[in-house]
C-alpha cells in the first residue's frame, strides 16, 4: 500500500508517540514513588484506607474510560491541552518556535498560566 521502508512510514508518529509517551511515564513513576512511599508511613490510618479505596477504584475502571474522563476534563474543561492529535486544528505555525513538536500543547497549558507573556515574546521574535 505505502511501497517505502518502515521506517519512513513509523517515524512521524513515533516521535509524536515519545512527546507523550516519556513525560508521562516519568510522572507515573515519580508520583507512583511518592505517593506509595507516603502511604506505606501511615498504615493503619484513614489516609491509608483512603488511598487504598483510590487505587482500588482507578484500577478497576477500564483505561478507555479513564483517557475519556481525563480528556474531557484536560481539554474541555481546563483547556491545557489540544482536543485532538498534536495540533489544534486551526493552528498554522509562523515561526520557528511555533514548528516544534508539542508546541500546540505546551500552549494551551501556558495559556492559563502566568507563562503567557514567555510564549508571546518568544513567537514575536
Amino acid at each position: 500500500m505505502f511501497r517505502q521502508p518502515v521506517s519512513d512510514v513509523l517515524m512521524p508518529a513515533m516521535v509524536n508517540t515519545l512527546i507523550l509517551m516519556l513525560p508521562a511515564t516519568v510522572i507515573a513513576v515519580v508520583l507512583g514513588i511518592d505517593i506509595g512511599a507516603w502511604l506505606g508511613w501511615r498504615r493503619g490510618g484513614t489516609v491509608e484506607l483512603g488511598g487504598n479505596l483510590l487505587v482500588l477504584v482507578l484500577r478497576s475502571l477500564p483505561p478507555f474510560w479513564i483517557g475519556v474522563m481525563l480528556l474531557m476534563i484536560l481539554s474541555y474543561t481546563l483547556g491545557w491541552f489540544p482536543i485532538g492529535g498534536m495540533r489544534t486544528a486551526v493552528f498554522f505555525p509562523e515561526s520557528w518556535l511555533e514548528k516544534l513538536p508539542g508546541f500546540d500543547m505546551l500552549r494551551h497549558w501556558c495559556c492559563r498560566s502566568r507563562l503567557r507573556f514567555i510564549i508571546s515574546a518568544l513567537t514575536r521574535s
